[in-house]
C-alpha cells in the first residue's frame, strides 16, 4: 500500500496528505506498526512552555511522542514549516494523535515529497501527538522543521462535595454572564458567589414561607457541582458559563430526623429564585443571568429587517426608473428640436430666377418702340407680324431670311437659348 501511494506522488512537487482507510477493524497497516521507530518513539515533554519545535535532517527512522502540559479542553496546533523527502526511496512522514491506535484513520496525516507552503492542522482534545519520519538514502537529503503549541480553552470539573449527594430534583443549572470563565475557578471569587447565593436563598425562603434550619452554611449547603463553558455558537461566549449547583436547605431542624430528609429548595424552587427574586447581591459581583432571545422574536425582527430592506430597494428602483425615464424624454425632445433646425436650414426651397428677356433690336424697330419703352398704364402695345417680317427691307438686309424668322426657327428647332436659367440657391448654413 505504501509503495502504491509513493508511486502516485512521484511527479508532485508539494507534499500530499493521504488519509488511511479503515479496513473494518481499527488496526494500523503493518508498514507502520513494524517500523522500529513506531515501537520505541522518543518521549518529548514540554511541561513548562506548552510549545516547542522539532528539526531533523537524519537519514534514519525516527519517532517522537510529544506531550504538552495541557489541561482538559486544550488541543494541539502543529505547523509543518519545512519538509523535504525523497519519493524515489519511499520516504514519508506521519503525524497523528497519541496513542495512534485510538486515533481515527482520517486524522492520521501522511506526507511525502517537497513542501512548498507551510501546512497547519490541529489535534483536538488531546495533549499528546505522534511523529514518525521514515528517511532513507535518496537523491534528495531529508529535512524537516515542525513547530507545535497548545490552543483552545481549558475546562475542568470542581471536585464533588463530601456532603451527601444532592437528589436529582435539587440540582439546577443556570447560565451566567459578565465574568470570564477562568474567574470562576478562583477560590476567593467562588466564595463571594456562594455568599451572594446564601443571601438570596435566605430571602427567598423567608418570602415564600419555606422552613430552614436558621442559617444556610456556605461551605456545607451551597455546592457547585459543575462549571462549564457555554455553547460555542452563543453570543458573548467568552463571558458566559453554565453553573450546576444545589442549595441544601433542611426543613427538619433535628439532625437525627434527617435520615430520610428531602431538601426544601428543589430545582423548581431554584428556578423560581433565579428568575423572580431580587438578585442584587449577585449582580453586585458583576454577573447576571444569561438569557437568550426568544427564537420567535429573532424571527420577527429578521422578517422586519428584510422587509424594510426589500421595500427600500424597491422604492430606490422605482425612483431611479422614473428619473431615467424623465431624462430619456428630455433627451428625445432636445434631439427633435435640433433635427427641426437642420431641416429648416438645409432644405429650403430652390427658386429659379428668370432673367428678363431682352427684345431684339429688329423687333423694336419693326414695332416702332425704343430700347427702353415707356408703357402707359392700361394700354397694350402690339406689332403687326407683317411689319416684323418685312423689317428686312427696313434694315437693308440682303439675306434671304428675316431676323424674326431666324429667331422663331431657333425657338422651334434649337434649345431655348433666348432665356438664361439661373438657379440661385440660398446659402446653406
Amino acid at each position: 500500500m505504501l509503495i502504491l501511494a509513493i508511486v502516485l506522488l512521484t511527479h508532485l512537487l508539494k507534499p500530499t496528505v493521504i488519509g488511511l482507510k479503515d479496513q473494518g477493524c481499527h488496526q494500523l497497516p503493518t508498514w507502520i506498526t513494524d517500523n522500529p521507530a513506531f515501537k520505541t518513539p522518543t518521549k518529548i515533554n514540554s511541561v513548562e512552555s506548552g510549545s516547542g519545535s522539532i528539526v531533523s535532517n537524519k537519514t534514519e527512522n525516527l519517532g517522537w511522542v510529544v506531550e504538552l502540559n495541557s489541561e482538559p479542553g486544550y488541543g494541539i496546533e502543529i505547523v509543518l514549516e519545512q519538509l523535504q523527502l525523497g519519493t524515489d526511496s519511499n520516504d514519508y512522514l506521519i503525524i497523528a494523535g497519541w496513542p495512534v491506535s485510538t486515533t481515527e484513520f482520517k486524522q492520521i496525516k501522511l506526507y511525502t515529497g517537497k513542501l512548498i507552503t507551510a501546512q497547519v492542522f490541529r489535534i483536538l482534545n488531546s495533549k499528546e501527538f505522534f511523529i514518525l519520519m521514515n528517511a532513507k538514502e535518496s537523491k534528495i537529503p531529508p529535512y524537516m522543521v515542525l513547530t507545535y503549541k497548545r490552543f483552545g480553552n481549558s475546562y475542568h470539573t470542581i471536585p464533588p462535595s463530601v456532603k451527601p449527594p444532592a437528589q436529582k430534583d435539587s440540582m439546577f443549572e443556570i447560565f451566567l454572564k459578565g465574568r470570564k470563565p477562568q474567574d470562576y475557578f478562583d477560590a476567593s471569587f467562588r466564595a463571594e458567589i456562594k455568599q451572594a447565593l446564601r443571601t438570596t436563598a435566605e430571602a427567598f425562603c423567608q418570602m415564600n414561607g419555606i422552613p430552614f434550619n436558621s442559617s444556610i452554611l456556605i461551605d456545607e449547603m451551597v455546592v457547585f457541582h459543575r462549571i462549564s463553558l457555554c455553547p460555542y455558537e452563543w453570543p458573548e461566549r467568552d463571558i458566559c458559563i453554565a453553573l450546576e449547583h444545589s442549595i441544601y436547605v433542611f426543613g427538619e431542624l433535628n439532625p437525627r430526623k434527617r435520615i430520610t430528609y428531602n431538601y426544601e429548595l428543589t430545582s423548581d424552587h431554584l428556578r423560581t429564585m433565579w428568575f423572580t427574586s431580587d438578585l442584587r447581591a449577585i449582580e453586585n459581583l458583576g454577573i447576571g443571568v444569561f438569557e437568550l432571545p426568544e427564537t420567535k422574536d429573532i424571527f420577527v425582527w429578521w422578517v422586519v429587517v428584510i422587509g424594510i430592506t426589500i421595500g427600500s430597494s424597491l422604492v430606490l428602483v422605482v425612483f431611479f426608473w422614473k428619473m431615467e425615464k424623465h431624462s430619456k424624454r428630455i433627451r428625445e425632445e432636445s434631439t427633435d428640436l435640433s433635427d427641426f433646425e437642420v431641416i429648416t436650414h438645409n432644405k429650403r426651397p430652390k427658386f429659379k430666377k428668370l432673367r428678363q428677356q431682352q427684345i431684339p433690336s429688329f423687333m423694336l424697330k419693326a414695332s416702332g418702340l425704343s430700347r427702353k419703352p415707356k408703357y402707359e398704364e392700361g394700354k397694350l402695345t402690339s406689332s403687326n407680324i407683317d411689319n416684323l417680317i418685312n423689317s428686312k427691307e427696313m434694315d437693308g438686309d440682303d439675306s434671304t431670311q428675316t431676323p424674326i424668322k431666324n429667331y422663331i426657327g431657333s425657338l422651334l428647332f434649337s434649345s431655348n437659348s433666348g432665356f438664361e436659367n439661373d438657379e440661385d440657391e440660398m446659402p446653406r448654413k
